[in-house]
């Protein structure tokens, strides 16, 4: 039994990988130049020309990247699911969006709005901006300007988030930056009390050691009481110029 197992899990391998192979090839291949993906050509050529120049235009000078998807073989699959696949293929930008357009089909066309910029965002607040710009757009009576519309109305969305984004994140690093520097200058005044504190303790000892010593130089000073013993039993020591009497010394008592 045990030696069935290693092929039974390279089996298992094989047959996993070859199932996920699959799946990470997009079958509309790699993202062509154009924003604008219009494979039937239902719209006009210089209508396509022009979303796809401006489209092109902001995402090289804002980062926002819109992309227009038209196809009218989309009509049963979900709107969302196809939205998620295209920008997950083609777009790797922080704020992106996918406007989706499946002509003759009701609702379309639709805003998708993604990227790692809403994960920070509150998504009742993108839902409700999402569908005022998709009832904008849907005013249009014209299907080729209800499309204008609906990707106008997406870049003005992603600049404005985008915007708000990158001020709040200036804000962050403002503070903390503030928060930093009153946490350095508070470091900077304890090491400051620190050393003034040691200083003045190390003053405050050497005062007191000089103030003793000034004590003691100006005290008095007297020789240490002693019993003098009689040197060889002479009644007087001396010395250079100076002559002590000692005293005689008493005999030893009786008693001892």
């Amino acid at each position: 039994m045990i030696r069935r197992i290693p092929p039974l899990l390279c089996f298992l391998f094989l047959a996993l990988h070859a199932w996920a192979q699959p799946m990470t090839e997009f079958e509309f291949g790699p993202r062509p130049v154009s924003p604008v993906f219009d494979p039937a050509g239902l719209f006009p050529p210089e209508v396509t020309k022009e979303l796809s120049e401006n489209l092109t235009q902001i995402h090289q000078k804002e980062g926002i990247d819109v992309m227009i998807i038209v196809d009218s073989n989309f009509d049963k699959a979900p709107p969302e699911i196809i939205a998620q696949r295209f920008a997950s293929a083609w777009s790797d930008s922080i704020a992106h969006c996918v406007i989706l357009h499946v002509p003759g089909r009701e609702g379309a066309p639709w805003i998708f709005p993604g990227g790692a910029l809403f994960k920070m965002m509150n998504p009742a607040a993108v839902k409700k901006a999402v569908e005022d710009a998709k009832r904008r757009a849907a005013a249009e009576p014209i299907e080729v300007n209800q499309v204008r519309v609906a990707a106008t109305e997406a870049a003005d969305l992603l600049r404005f988030w985008l915007g708000s984004a990158i001020e709040r994140s200036e804000k962050a690093r403002a503070e903390q930056n503030r928060l930093l520097e009153l946490h350095n200058a508070r470091e900077r005044k304890k090491k400051f009390l620190i050393i003034g504190a040691a200083g003045i303790a190390v003053s405050l000892a050497l005062g007191i050691s000089y103030l003793f010593y000034i004590y003691r130089k100006q005290k008095p000073q007297f020789f240490p009481n002693r019993s003098w013993q009689p040197r060889l039993g002479a009644p007087y020591a001396g010395g250079n110029y100076i002559i002590a009497k000692i005293g005689r010394s008493s005999p030893p008592s009786q008693n001892s």
